[in-house]
């Protein structure tokens, strides 16, 4: 039997992602974009209209319309750190990326995990100066990380909408509607300043 410290020894960014690298490129971690807050949001409720996407509407499809790829993977190819599955993007170009998830977690998760790989490809990739292939996983920073967490709250959930919502509705059928977790729902709640 493998220890579990082998087994995260082995679930290396090259053993999980490497067969999706192109050859002769190298991939970077991305730089904290130092856009605010409010520009983030304005960012990422952009996007979503230019795509057309609609609240609760399928992030699967907006993915595929800007040329990505989801790759699912299994519990023995998806980084973890403790219970914490991970998401993971590799951007090659524009329009052609992979966004990798775990296989076995719940639609609504995947949904927030997804709309955060694509904060990824839009604040540290699209809209930066520098256009270079990028590799988005385990151990970038937490700013970093904390500007895609707000790109995905502010594309999933907008804020107009979600405040009016909130005031109407109970937190399942908030949930229902924005096609994201409970735990989501609260977490963009308590960063608005809005309680049931």
């Amino acid at each position: 039997m493998i220890t579990e410290d082998k087994m995260f020894e082995q679930l290396t960014e090259e053993n999980v992602l490497g067969v999706y690298k192109k050859p002769n490129i190298s991939y970077f971690e991305p730089k904290q974009s130092l856009y605010s807050k409010s520009a983030i949001k304005k960012i990422a409720e952009w996007v979503a209209e230019k795509l057309e996407f609609s609240v609760g509407g399928s992030i699967e499809s907006i993915v595929k319309k800007i040329g990505g790829e989801l790759v699912f993977l299994g519990p023995s190819n998806i980084m973890q750190v403790g219970d914490e599955q991970l998401g993971a993007i590799l951007i090659h170009e524009q329009f052609k990326f992979q966004i990798f998830i775990p296989n076995y977690t719940l639609e609504f998760r995947d949904r927030f995990t997804i709309a955060h790989e694509l904060g990824h490809y839009f604040l540290h990739y699209i809209f930066t100066d520098e256009r270079k292939p990028l590799i988005a996983a385990r151990g970038v920073s937490n700013k970093v990380e904390a500007e895609a967490n707000h790109f995905a709250a502010c594309f999933l959930m907008p804020e107009d909408e979600f405040r009016n919502d909130y005031s109407k509705m109970n937190l399942s059928q908030l949930s229902s509607k924005y096609q994201v977790s409970k735990l989501a729902i609260n977490v963009r709640a308590s960063y608005l300043g809005i309680q049931l």
